[in-house]
């Protein structure tokens, strides 16, 4: 099996941030490393401004920045002169290459100028991983690598050769002047120390000195110096060492040397030593030492270059202020001083940005912008400033004082400990609901792919049809005025809604009230008449000439005046023709078609109707569209000759007039006409849909935000500043195609004397995606500046661009490939929709009719992903799903910090935004205490709100949960693996999230079964180095006398050991606790009305359902981390011993038959002993992995396995993989092949061959595939994150499945997808060109970065596809992407006719077809692509 790995959520996580002048030399510039991608943000009036994002290929150890100018701008206060020089940055990865990048500006893109690799052969490398500082004289970079020594890479002062590397081959002038280069080689020196913690580079001496904060052997910390000899390539004992601090400490912080001291400070500076309850200032002659609250110290950032002053934060978001005060003469520390200022997220890096303001990086929380402020403010609970706006007048119930103000909130999904793929909203769409965050950080996130509705009212209004907004004349002036394609604007007001032989109209008043107009108000309308058309005619710029409207009919086409509502003219259909569907634009272009296939083009202005032309087509019309508006350079155009658009001299608006219009068949053809002469086609595609499909609906426009949309009197001239346009074609069987439409112009003197100003039209680039089961309707709307399609169906969805476009509508005709998103909206069986846009009251409104009611309300910010935020105020652990009860079970962990009062009041504390220096408190340091607690949430679905919690007992930790069904009464419940007729694999949707009910092998109806919330726990005891005890609870959930709900507890289990997994498995219970697997069985209470209660439990204590019985156990584990079952099959991930696999059996008594490895344990809970609150049932045989003694109610099957006399099934070790590999999160991606990811952030795919020849190669998982992530993966979970495909929709041109979702530590979310060989034939071709012609930042290599490294292996990456590299062919231009194309399809060539070369079949949609006709083209690989990248995420 092959599988393609992808990004769904980038990593989020901050893990390094400095401030550089990094894209010019005069502004600041935010620079943050998240993990494998580095985010530049530039420091504007309005917040911090996104530069770039681009991936790296390494894991970020070390972001250093070096200053290139000779002074700097003071921190607070005004720029001094700039530099030509901006400045570079260091990155070095865990890995050990590094790179020093700059910004080009005008290619904005970023630039190497060095790189290489820093690794050794041989060392140990360092515990607390790589660490790097530059010497402020830049004579030398100092890196520690591995224990024990030091790696100098020399300094010189001259400019670098720019490197030659097609990334830098235009590299901009400034790289020239840089007045440094890095000289090679570097060289190594050992150093004494073996256990480095932290270490900088002092100031002020004349040979680079740094000073090393180490821990020996006895867990004391020193401080120690060395001077390193550049020229000689040695190093010396530095001029001072200290010994003895505080024991916590972990930060060095050196100080620059003070200026303006006359000359009577001689030498160098030294250091600031922060630690848990002190930070002491150390150098050879002075010392000084201030002491504080105990609290683990996150960060520290400078304010000021001096040195003077510097922010802290600890780990609970305190942030603080140290203040270092010097003898004005000496220069000398006199005083060290730490104020608190206030609240922000728990960060982990923090950077000063300028005057006050700082950014507070989390690798837990999410990152903030905060203001620091002179005198306190008061913020809210988030740390918003209550009162800042005039207008606003909600103060909330909680205030508090602070120095901190937060601005601006950045969303961190990370760490993910756990997550679950529901269909939340019915639709087949997974959303993922993860366990984010820690301590009172901790929250839910809810991710989804596609655009969320927000409601603002509803009407009940059942058999809407269709339904148009108009403007009742007016409505705003010039730009304000944001047209649609029926021209409707800012202003609009009155709704027109389509009923089966009616037609209703609704208003919003001046108080924003919605309600039905009175008819007299609208004399023109036919109210008794179905309306097929409605909309505005004219430009709101257009003072002297009246807003216009029109409303088709079957029988009549009426013009009206918006400003009375009086008719103007009408237009009745000749004879018995009957109106079937009808389109127009703002310029007075309205297109009827009519039965016979007959089309009429209607001229609209304020004196009536004029017809133009009409033709007759060779099909009935299913469709037509006039609305695409010509460019605004051939608007300008038209308004500077001062005359009407050739041939449309009857128009109100005739510089708005359509060049063409389109006309769906119902032969399946799709024709472009000209508008001008209707008999003229332009284009037309032959849709190959089945007979009965037509297109129903059709759409020209152009996506996202047009470019040049101004209009001014004069020709724009010059190049073509306008957007490519699509043709859309809504398809019967809920099928939306496209096309990219290039125009071709004639020049200005030749369209003045031609019947139109276009040449002609070409349609390219076609798509076809699946949107739903049911017939489109295509309505264009604008949201945030920006145009996008809504497409009306049972799955609705909103089409969006994304990606490079240019030239479509130039003279030239080129179009460059656009990428268009299809997101889905979360509700369901919309019939239609418009925009609705109300000034004040409904901004980028939109109207739906779905289920019988008029919805109004307003789309999300139209992107891929959408992030939810449940705050929780405690760290979320684990999360199942109840699907039949729409709930989620949540476990947490609250910690609480007891503490004495806060030390508050005394004299008023400087802003760090000031100048002056904050006064030491009085105050001294006070211990506090921390407690953890453990709790049971139940989460209503809809609205995620707590509906009942559950304390757990002190001391115990929660550690899993998952949700099952038992009846709770009746005989036990049989565990038995399921017959083969049954199969072995689940086909319920996220069968992996915990939403799917086990399926229980009982005779028990349906409503006698109850849903049982099951948690399992540990007993943390400091003095254990491994758990000895913990429980399974299950919980009910019931209503109480209030109406509410409470979690109440139904059983106990106990068990010798930290139960780290539970499952639904064959009708048991499956866990993993510590060592062993064990499958506990079902036991009802006692019930004398049950027939054949035999074996049912009457210990169960009073209150409670029944109890959990030991059937079997399996040994062998070290420490089970994770399972995941299928069937009868459970794949084990363990701690250090890789994954196994599992089998349930039957064994009927017999002692070991065809059992290697069956289950049950010794003294566990067996023969339904009490498992009640207070009495312990011993379900387990200890915490070590052999068996021990077999107790007398059980019989050893084989030296790993015992099984109760009771039981009738074993558990079996069917095969494992040999290999030492530290799993975190292992799934199943078929019967034969397992993946599962180790602690060295490498995926690894296993196989199992039942066929093998010999008993051992049957036991043995052989290692088929393995890849570096990056990333260190929390859970894997059954699902996907885009609407599943129906039966219908099988014209997909990629068989690729998505199978898996995962969450990591870094707040990345991903996708696994299954691949066949033939198509992994193909995208490994095109991983392999797009690798050569996109260079890595920093010149790092590829293959290295994804080669599968652990302690123990190192193999190439293979049977993997980086679907982060094949889906950034969308992102590159035209010419990058021809020579992907070019590349790859020249592999196929070199290859010569071996088996990856020749044409292979693959299913495609249920067909087959050559796989090499997706690279038939650029154009058919940029489709391709689009469509894997579609189907992924």
């Amino acid at each position: 099996m092959f599988s393609y790995v992808a990004t769904a959520s980038r990593p989020s996580a901050v893990t390094h941030c400095v401030r550089a002048r990094f894209t010019s030399p005069q502004g600041w510039d935010l620079i943050l490393a998240k993990n494998t991608r580095l985010e530049v943000l530039s420091l504007t009036t309005e917040g911090l401004k996104p530069v770039l994002d681009v991936p790296i290929r390494g894991r970020i150890a070390s972001l250093d920045v070096i200053r290139t100018s000779s002074t700097s701008a003071a921190a607070g206060g005004a720029s001094s002169q700039a530099t030509a020089c901006p400045d570079v940055v260091l990155v070095i990865t865990e890995r050990y290459r590094f790179a020093l990048l700059g910004y080009d500006a005008q290619a904005q893109q970023i630039i190497t100028l060095a790189s290489g690799d820093v690794g050794d052969d041989v060392g140990r490398p360092a515990d607390c991983g790589p660490l790097c500082c530059v010497d402020a004289d830049l004579k030398c970079i100092v890196m520690h690598l591995y224990d024990g020594q030091l790696k100098v890479m020399p300094v010189v002062r001259q400019p670098p050769p720019v490197s030659s590397s097609a990334s830098t081959a235009t590299a901009p002038a400034w790289a020239a002047k840089l007045p440094f280069r890095v000289a090679s080689p570097a060289f190594n020196v050992r150093i004494e120390e073996l256990d480095l913690v932290d270490m900088v580079l002092l100031h002020g001496y004349s040979s680079p000195t740094m000073a090393v904060l180490y821990e020996d052997s006895k867990k004391n910390r020193h401080v120690r110096t060395y001077q390193i000899l550049v020229d000689t390539q040695d190093i010396s004992d530095g001029p001072w060492r200290h010994t003895m601090y505080d024991p916590d400490a972990a930060i060095l912080v050196a100080l620059p040397v003070p200026k303006n001291t006359g000359g009577a400070r001689r030498g160098g500076d030294g250091c600031l030593v922060i630690g848990a309850t002190t930070v002491q200032y150390v150098s050879g002659t002075e010392a000084a030492s201030v002491r504080m609250r105990p609290s683990y110290i996150m960060c520290v950032a400078p304010i000021d270059d001096d040195g003077s002053r510097h922010l802290m934060c600890d780990a609970y978001g305190m942030l603080s202020l140290i203040t270092v005060t010097r003898d004005a003469g000496s220069g000398n520390v006199t005083k060290l001083s730490i104020d608190a200022l206030g609240n922000c997220t728990q960060a982990n890096m923090i950077a000063y940005l300028d005057r006050g303001i700082v950014f507070c990086g989390s690798a837990c929380e999410d990152h903030q912008l905060v203001q620091l402020h002179s005198t306190p403010v008061s913020v809210d609970a988030e740390g918003r400033r209550v009162g800042a706006n005039a207008d606003d007048s909600h103060v909330p119930m909680e205030t508090r004082e602070s120095f901190v103000e937060v601005l601006e909130t950045f969303p961190n999904l990370g760490p993910i400990q756990d997550l679950c793929v529901v269909d939340r909203d019915g639709q087949g769409q997974g959303q993922v609901v993860t366990c984010s965050g820690v301590m009172a950080g901790g929250s839910l996130r809810i991710v989804r792919n596609g655009v969320g509705l927000q409601t603002m009212a509803c009407v009940d209004l059942p058999g809407i049809r269709n339904m148009w907004s108009l403007r009742r004349g007016g409505g705003g002036t010039g730009a304000a005025a944001m047209e649609t394609e029926d021209g409707a604007s800012a202003g609009d007001s009155v709704l027109v809604v389509s009923f089966v032989g009616e037609t209703r109209v609704l208003s919003v008043d001046d108080d924003g009230a919605l309600g039905e107009l009175d008819v007299d108000d609208i004399p023109g309308l036919d109210l008794e008449s179905q309306t097929l058309h409605c909309g505005c005619i004219g430009r709101v710029e257009q003072s002297t000439a009246p807003l216009l409207w029109i409303m088709v009919t079957a029988s009549a086409c009426r013009l009206l005046n918006a400003a009375t509502g009086e008719l103007v003219a009408t237009y009745n259909a000749e004879g018995t023709a009957q109106i079937n569907v009808a389109s127009h634009n703002a310029s007075g272009q309205v297109v009827l078609g009519m039965g016979g296939g007959k089309l009429v083009v209607l001229h609209a202005s304020a004196s009536g109707w004029t017809v133009h032309k009409s033709c007759v087509f060779g099909a009935e019309i299913a469709s037509v569209d006039i609305s695409r508006r010509p460019p605004p350079r051939q608007v300008a155009r038209r308004i500077a000759r001062g005359s009407a658009a050739p041939g449309g001299s009857t128009l109100h608006a005739p510089e708005l007039a359509a060049p063409y219009f389109v006309a769906g068949l119902w032969n399946r053809e799709v024709h472009v006409r000209s508008a001008a002469d209707p008999e003229q086609s332009l284009a037309m595609h032959a849709l190959d849909v089945p007979p009965h499909v037509l297109p129903r609906d059709v759409l020209c426009c152009t996506l996202g935000m047009e470019e040049g949309a101004a209009v001014t009197g004069g020709d724009m001239g010059g190049a073509s500043h306008d957007s490519p346009s699509r043709l859309f074609c809504a398809l019967g069987d809920g099928r939306l195609a496209s096309w990219a439409v290039t125009e071709t112009w004639l020049p200005e003197s030749s369209a003045a004397s031609a019947g139109s100003d276009l040449s002609c039209v070409a349609l390219s680039d076609f798509k076809a995606v699946a949107l739903g089961t049911q017939p489109l309707k295509l309505r264009a709307f604008r949201a945030k500046g920006s145009t996008h399609v809504f497409a009306s169906s049972d799955r609705p969805a909103i089409v969006h661009a994304s990606g490079r476009s240019a030239g479509g509508s130039g003279g030239s005709g080129a179009v460059e490939h656009a990428k268009l998103l299809y997101s889905a909206v979360n509700v369901k069986d919309v019939s239609c929709a418009c925009p609705f846009h109300v000034p004040g009251v409904l901004e980028d409104g939109i109207c739906l009719s779905n289920e019988g009611q008029l919805t109004l309300g307003h789309v999300d910010e139209v992107r891929k992903l959408h992030i939810r935020r449940v705050p929780l105020g405690e760290q979320p652990r684990r999360i199942a799903h109840d699907l039949a009860n729409r709930r989620f079970l949540v476990l947490t962990v609250k910690q609480e910090k007891t503490a004495p009062a806060a030390a508050g009041g005394g004299p008023s504390i400087a802003a760090a935004a000031g100048n002056e220096n904050l006064d030491e408190r009085a105050d001294q340091p006070d211990m506090f205490y921390e407690s953890e607690s453990s709790h049971v949430l139940l989460f209503d679905e809809a609205r995620f709100e707590i509906l009942a919690r559950y304390t757990l007992e002190p001391a115990e930790m929660v550690q899993c949960c998952c949700v099952t069904k038992f009846p709770s009464s009746g005989p036990p419940v049989p565990v038995e693996p399921p017959s083969e007729a049954s199969g072995s694999s689940s086909a319920t949707p996220f069968a992996g999230d915990g939403a799917t009910m086990a399926t229980m092998a009982t005779d028990a109806p349906s409503e006698a079964m109850t849903t049982y919330y099951c948690v399992g726990t540990t007993y943390m005891n400091g003095n254990e180095h491994v758990a000895k005890r913990g429980r399974i609870l299950l919980f009910t959930a019931v209503s109480d006398a209030s109406g509410g709900t409470r979690l109440e507890l139904r059983a106990v289990g106990r068990v010798k050991g930290a139960v780290y997994t539970l499952e639904p498995f064959c009708g048991g219970l499956l866990a993993g606790v510590n060592a062993r697997l064990q499958l506990f069985q079902w036991v009802p209470r006692l019930d004398s009305n049950a027939l054949g209660s035999s074996g049912a439990s009457d210990k169960a204590p009073r209150g409670f359902d029944g109890d959990l019985r030991m059937l079997a156990t399996q040994h062998g584990f070290i420490t089970v981390l994770s399972t995941w079952t299928d069937g009868d099959r459970v794949l084990v991930g363990d701690m250090m011993k890789s994954i196994s696999l599992v089998q349930l059996v039957n064994v009927k008594g017999a002692n070991g038959s065809g059992a290697s490895a069956a289950a049950a344990d010794a003294g566990g809970g067996g023969g339904g002993g009490g498992t009640g609150a207070g009495a312990g049932a011993g379900a387990g045989a200890g915490a070590g992995a052999g068996a021990g003694a077999a107790p007398s109610s059980t019989r050893l099957v084989n030296e790993h396995a015992w099984v109760s006399e009771q039981s009738d099934v074993a558990m079996r070790e069917v095969c494992r993989d040999y290999g030492s590999m530290w799993t975190t999160a292992s799934a199943t991606l078929d019967s034969r092949h397992y993946l599962a990811c180790e602690n060295m952030y490498n995926l690894y795919t296993c196989r199992r061959d039942p066929n093998a020849v010999t008993d051992d190669e049957r036991r043995r998982l052989e290692f088929v595939g393995g890849f570096h992530l990056g990333e260190h993966v929390n859970r894997f979970r059954e699902g996907s994150l885009v609407m599943r495909a129906s039966a219908a929709s099988s014209g997909s041109i990629s068989s690729l499945t998505p199978k898996l979702v995962f969450g990591c530590v870094s707040g990345m979310l991903g996708v696994v997808a299954s691949v066949n060989h033939d198509e992994f034939a193909v995208l490994s071709r095109l991983q392999a060109a797009a690798i050569k012609v996109l260079q890595g930042v920093g010149d790092m290599p590829y293959n290295p970065w994804r080669k599968f490294v652990t302690s123990s292996r190192a193999d190439e990456c293979r049977n993997f596809i980086d679907g982060d590299v094949v889906e950034s062919i969308l992102d590159m231009s035209r010419d990058d992407a021809e020579r992907v194309w070019a590349e790859a399809t020249a592999m196929y060539g070199r290859n010569g006719g071996g088996e990856a070369a020749a044409p292979a079949a693959a299913s495609v949609g249920g067909a087959s077809m050559e796989l090499p006709t997706v690279l038939s083209s650029a154009s058919a690989m940029l489709k391709y692509v689009e469509e894997v990248s579609r189907l992924c995420h």
